[in-house]
Formats: structure tokens, C-alpha cells, sequence
């Protein structure tokens, strides 16, 4: 089951890639800056649910989640900073 987690983490990344791709340069509009907007913050409310292990957002709650397998924590973080830098000017 954390494999599924990781997998959500590099899907949402690469989703990321594809709408900055998409939607940038004379593309982005209001429609597609709210798209980005939206998708950002509900990224980040996953990067956040995972990392400190309490509700996850899809999965649900997960106790002793970073007991068992402490590289979801680590994926967590890796996953946020890399969709911070993506969206860098």
C-alpha cells in the first residue's frame, strides 16, 4: 500500500509537468490559472497529510504509517519540493 502512495507522489508530479507545459506562456488564462491554482493546493494538502501521517486525503487515516515504512516520509518531502521547483519563475 505505500508503493501506491509513491506512485500517487511521482502521478502528481508528472501531472504537474503537464499542465505547466499546457497551460503557460499565452495559454494561461483565468481558467488555467485557477486549474494550476487548485491543483497546487490540493497537492500540497496531500504532500502535507502524508508527511505528517494523519489523514490522508483518498486514502484516509493511517496510523503508524511513518513507523513501518519511513520512506513515504521521504518521498513526501522529496514530492514537495520538487513541485515547488516546477512551478519556479
Amino acid at each position: 500500500m505505500p508503493a501506491l502512495l509513491l506512485v500517487s507522489m511521482v502521478a502528481s508530479i508528472g501531472l504537474a509537468c503537464f499542465i505547466r507545459a499546457k497551460l503557460s506562456g499565452q495559454n494561461l488564462g483565468f481558467v488555467g490559472f485557477s486549474l494550476c491554482l487548485l491543483f497546487s493546493v490540493s497537492c500540497v494538502a496531500f504532500y502535507m497529510g502524508v508527511a505528517t501521517a494523519e489523514y490522508i486525503a483518498f486514502y484516509g487515516y493511517w496510523p503508524g504509517l511513518h513507523e513501518d515504512y519511513p520512506v513515504v516520509g521521504w518521498g513526501a518531502l522529496i514530492s514537495a519540493v520538487a513541485h515547488a521547483l516546477l512551478f519556479r519563475a
